[in-house]
């Protein structure tokens, strides 16, 4: 049975039938020679670039809140970093050795139609942390425009209250989220070096950050003295818990 052309990315793949395309089309061929222009530096570039975000520092933020110190929410993130590190590493290996990708060695472990589960839960997953992504960049977006026009902080809601946002943070997501799709349409091998410049920019902007932060709270404050509150069954929960979402 012929799908509409439409339904595929590949436009070669519009000429096989709904079995053959499942098969075989151009994203799932090993990638070529000419593609393979990611280096290790590139991949720790990425992976530098990524780890150094809004989100890791509101997981320690939380932490610190719900009770833990700063050195135990600080000590939970690097081991659940760790551990997260260990599996994309064994993951990853088999797309470093025989360079394929993730659809195509699911198969060797769930088999052709058992592989959809991986991939659609894969799937699903990336289209909820990039929401999750894109809200916190809508918000520097909104930061960014109150900066530069005051009169932003009172933009008129029209939304009703059952989304549970307003039309100025709202407006914030969609224009972060449309510039990032700029970056999706270049294809992966020729993005690298967008994550080489961000490995250097993001880290001098975080130390940035942290001594303009450090200025403006005139030191480290009682955050760093402060003792953690939970103890016993809570405090290892909450360590656990902590652990588990990385």
């Amino acid at each position: 049975m012929k799908l509409p052309s439409w339904f595929y990315a590949d436009h070669l793949a519009k000429y096989y039938s709904g079995r053959e395309a499942l098969l075989k089309n151009e994203d799932l061929k090993p990638v070529e020679y000419e593609r393979r222009l990611w280096g290790p530096w590139n991949f720790v570039a990425f992976w530098l670039a990524d780890s150094i975000n809004i989100n890791t520092w509101m997981i320690i933020s939380s932490m610190v809140v719900g009770g833990l110190a700063w050195w135990e929410a600080w000590l939970c993130v690097w081991i659940g970093f760790t551990i997260v590190a260990i599996f994309i590493c064994l993951s990853g290996r088999i797309g470093a050795i025989y360079h394929i990708p993730f659809p195509v060695a699911s198969r060797s472990s769930f088999g052709l139609f058992g592989s959809l589960w991986p991939i659609l839960n894969r799937g699903f997953m990336a289209c909820v942390w990039y929401g999750f992504q894109a809200w916190l960049g809508g918000q520097c977006v909104v930061l960014i425009i109150r900066s530069i026009c005051l009169s932003y902080e009172t933009l008129p809601n029209t939304l009703p209250a059952s989304l549970g946002t307003n039309t100025r943070d709202f407006v914030g997501f969609i224009i972060f989220w449309t510039l990032s799709l700029i970056a999706i349409w270049f294809p992966v091998q020729k993005i690298r070096i967008l994550f080489t410049v961000k490995s250097i920019v993001v880290p001098i902007a975080a130390v940035a950050f942290f001594i303009w932060t450090l200025v403006k709270a005139k030191g480290f404050g009682p955050v760093v003295h402060q003792p953690g509150t939970l103890t016993g069954r809570h405090a290892r929960t909450r360590y656990d818990m902590k652990i588990a979402v990385r």
